[in-house]
């Protein structure tokens, strides 16, 4: 299944597009490397993560570049991983060790009743620009699955977003 036309068109263009909190835009399928990759890389004071899984192979080793590099650069970076994806765990740690604020969102050895699986994918950059959508931090999601996302620059909705963000990191 391949996007729209006129959305391929536009994939290459996020680092010319100025952000409109009018039109937000679908980032489908092999858009999501290069939307991410801008939004990282204009970061100039915050990016909050939310992922369900993270496995640093393929593609995702660019992301996670830019977010090292984006760290250097002074911009805060925090990123919250569920723990259900074993192989998410050694890259959480491999990243904190490198200086970034990474954590699990459970850190038992096992599932008690009741217990909740951060099943969202999220990345808010400097409080307003956001993607929220359906891709993983894994090269079959971000090079090969069907994926739909959503971007928008939202001073409000970035707000709302961060608010969630902070209840799941403190919980």
């Amino acid at each position: 299944l391949e996007a729209p036309e006129a959305l391929i068109r536009d994939a290459g263009a996020w680092g010319r597009q100025e952000a409109d909190p009018a039109n937000p835009r679908p980032v489908l399928n092999r858009q999501y490397l290069p939307a991410v990759l801008d939004m990282i890389g204009s970061a100039k004071t915050s990016i909050h993560i939310i992922q369900y899984e993270y496995v640093a192979k393929g593609t995702v080793r660019d992301i996670e570049q830019a977010v090292l590099a984006a760290a250097r650069r002074g911009v805060s970076v925090k990123m919250l991983v569920d723990d259900t994806v074993k192989s998410s765990w050694r890259n959480v740690e491999w990243l904190a060790k490198k200086g970034i604020d990474v954590k699990l969102d459970e850190t038992a050895p096992y599932r008690a009743p009741g217990d909740k699986t951060t099943h969202a994918k999220m990345i808010l950059v400097d409080g307003e620009k956001i993607i929220v959508g359906s891709t993983n931090f894994s090269a079959k999601s971000i090079d090969d699955n069907n994926e739909s996302n959503i971007y928008l620059a939202s001073v409000v909705a970035g707000r709302a977003m961060r608010s969630y963000f902070d209840q799941l990191w403190n919980n």
